[in-house]
């Protein structure tokens, strides 16, 4: 016998929710991944390189990365790469290297964390992440939540001159 008082299209309407991905899931790992910011991005100085220098086949690579990056939290992508006599993708540092062939852009908070991603043998992104202590703080002015998983990208660097190596 047919229930005279159900609905099956507002069932069926329902039912489309059930395998959608939500915020509230135990499963939803959207807190956890990267985020890129270019906001701060200089292109001014000596060594700053330009996404316009690059071929598109590195373009290409490039934005390949940062896709794959952004799937993961920036504590994981620290653990990439390390080991035995290597350096890790991802490197932060306490603060702006003394010895860089760029110059500490003033507008940058004193407080951040600068860091910089291996893109391949020489190519460098340069930038900075919202140390530990302020994540999860709100900003008084803007009442936004500060985020150390994001981070913010200030120089490309072509030449590895933002942490030469020593002797280079």
């Amino acid at each position: 016998m047919k229930n005279k008082f159900g609905n099956s299209k507002a069932k069926a309407f329902l039912k489309t929710f059930e395998d959608l991905a939500s915020l509230d899931s135990l499963e939803c790992n959207l807190s956890s991944r990267s985020k890129f910011n270019f906001s701060y991005f200089d292109k001014s100085q000596k060594h700053s390189g330009q996404i316009s220098d690059w071929s598109k086949e590195i373009i290409c690579d490039f934005f390949e990365k940062l896709i794959d990056y952004s799937s993961k939290s920036l504590g994981q992508l620290q653990q990439i790469g390390i080991g035995k006599r290597r350096h890790g993708l991802l490197s932060l540092y306490d603060s702006f290297p003394k010895n860089s062939g760029f110059v500490q852009p003033k507008s940058i908070p004193h407080q951040v964390r600068w860091g910089r991603f291996r893109l391949d043998q020489n190519k460098r992104l340069i930038g900075f992440v919202i140390p530990d202590e302020y994540h999860g703080l709100i900003h008084k002015g803007t009442g936004i939540v500060y985020d150390k998983n994001t981070f913010y990208i200030v120089f490309i660097d072509n030449d590895h001159a933002f942490y030469p190596l020593s002797g280079s």
